[in-house]
Order: C-alpha cells, then sequence, then structure tokens
C-alpha cells in the first residue's frame, strides 16, 4: 500500500487537529524541518561573513551575561585605523570559551572588515582548551598577565 499524501490547505483542513499534532500524522502535513532546505541559519550569517573578511582582534570584556548557552557579552575594542567602539555580542559559547569573561578581562575577536559591529567572540586569551575538553591557564605572550 503507498503512502497517501495530503498536499493543499483544504485537504489539510478537512483532517482532525488531533491527527494532524500526531506522530503518525499523513505525509505533508509536518512542518518543513529545514533538513534539505537552501535556507541558512540566520544564526551563522555573522559567522560567515567573519570568515570571508574578519579581522582577528583583541578587547576588553565590559559586561557579560549568560542565558542558558548564549552569552551577551559587552565589548570594548579598537579596529585597525578607527577608534574605541563598545559593541554588545550575543552568540551562542560553550562553556569552555566562556572561563575568564569578565568585566575588565582581555577577550579574543574578529571583527568584519567592512563593518566592525559585527563581532565573533573566541574566548579570553588567559584560557586554552584541551583536546580533551580541559581548560587550563595559558600565558598571554601578547598582552601581558593581569594582576
Amino acid at each position: 500500500m503507498a503512502a497517501s499524501s495530503v498536499d493543499s490547505p483544504a485537504e489539510q483542513a478537512s483532517l482532525p487537529a488531533s491527527l494532524l499534532s500526531s506522530p503518525l500524522a499523513p505525509l505533508g502535513t509536518l512542518p518543513h524541518m529545514g533538513l534539505f532546505s537552501r535556507r541558512k541559519d540566520p544564526k551563522q550569517e555573522p559567522a560567515e561573513i567573519i570568515v570571508k573578511r574578519g579581522v582577528r582582534g583583541r578587547g576588553t570584556v565590559e559586561s557579560f551575561a549568560l542565558d542558558g548557552a548564549t552569552a551577551t557579552v559587552g565589548v570594548r575594542f579598537a579596529p585597525e585605523g578607527q577608534g574605541e567602539r563598545t559593541v554588545t555580542v550575543v552568540q551562542d559559547m560553550a562553556p569552555q570559551a566562556q572561563v575568564g569573561l569578565e568585566p575588565g578581562a582581555p577577550v579574543e575577536l574578529s571583527y568584519d572588515r567592512e563593518d566592525p559591529g559585527t563581532v565573533l567572540i573566541w574566548g579570553s586569551p588567559l584560557y586554552r582548551t584541551t583536546d580533551e575538553g580541559a581548560v587550563v591557564r595559558a600565558v598571554d605572550v601578547q598582552g601581558g598577565e593581569r594582576s
């Protein structure tokens, strides 16, 4: 027996709501999951821009807030050839990357050379993550140690 598909909105409207919300819903009635979609995830867009035309740099954490795995980081930095600026970055961040990010601490970042307001936080230069996932203190050669 071949599986049937319910394609038109009129056909979907004629089905009971309990059937449409069931895991046994007819083909064509489930929401599109985007598994094979060509649409890009909007959260990945800033990272893709920075991969293409990003500049690596340093900054200072002004503020840090965490909501689940999403970090909101206020960071102050000076793009090449420009004055200092403060931006707020909201990005998903692994727990290992969060270590050492506190107000006043140094931060490694990349920014878009065409739009320095687009920033990606890499983490603290004072800590590194091993292949096993452990976070270890590192010697920050570029910026020196905080006291």
